[in-house]
Parts: C-alpha cells; sequence; structure tokens
C-alpha cells in the first residue's frame, strides 16, 4: 500500500492525515512534497496525524526529521500526532521521541458490553 496524504487547514495549523507506508521510494517521496508544501504555506504549525501509518522505515524517519530541521529554522513546529505502536516503538528506540514534538490523543472507549 502506497502512502496516501489529505491535507487541511485550520487557522495557524496544516493538518496532514497520513495513511499508508512511508517508505523508501514512492511513500518517502509522497511525504517530501507535502510537507514541502505545507511548510512553504503560512501555517505556524505542521500536524502530521499517523493514526492510519502502518509502517515508516528509516528513509521515511530522514524525511520527518528533515522536515523537523526545516520548520525549526523557519521558526514554525512540525508535530506527530497520534503515532502508532510501531512508530513510538522507533522513535523511543532511535531516542527521536527526545527531539520531536509527539501529541498522543485519547483514543475514544468503547461501550462496555452489556
Amino acid at each position: 500500500m502506497s502512502l496516501r496524504v489529505h491535507s487541511n487547514s485550520h487557522g495557524d495549523e496544516t493538518i496532514l492525515e497520513l495513511d499508508g507506508m512511508i517508505t523508501l521510494g514512492a511513500g518517502s517521496l509522497k511525504l517530501r512534497e507535502e510537507l514541502r508544501s505545507a511548510l512553504s504555506g503560512a501555517s505556524d504549525t505542521v500536524i502530521l496525524d499517523c493514526a492510519a501509518v502502518e509502517l515508516v522505515d528509516s528513509s521515511g524517519l530522514a524525511e520527518i526529521m528533515s522536515a523537523h530541521v526545516h520548520a525549526e529554522k523557519l521558526g514554525r513546529r512540525l508535530v506527530l500526532r497520534n503515532p502508532g505502536w510501531r512508530l513510538l516503538t522507533v522513535l523511543n528506540a532511535t531516542r527521536l521521541n527526545t527531539v520531536l514534538h509527539i501529541e498522543t490523543l485519547p483514543q475514544p472507549q468503547a461501550a462496555p458490553l452489556q
């Protein structure tokens, strides 16, 4: 499955909803293009909604880190929102969780079975 990106703007935020795999080739190139476009806009914060990301390889992490550095140079923020457990594991193992801005939103609770 390739990467699909849906972009929304809300005030001073641009939200990129990611769905699929951020891997070497088309996935990381698509992410790079979308991040460049978002960072060239007027938004102060670019949010990567990672809830539907299935896999991120080293090239995907490199694109995220490159965008983070670029955003910082522009005085903006790049935020990873709702990363799944696989992505969180990689971020923790590489200690990128100490560098990147990560938001974990509470998940809705399922109704109790009766």
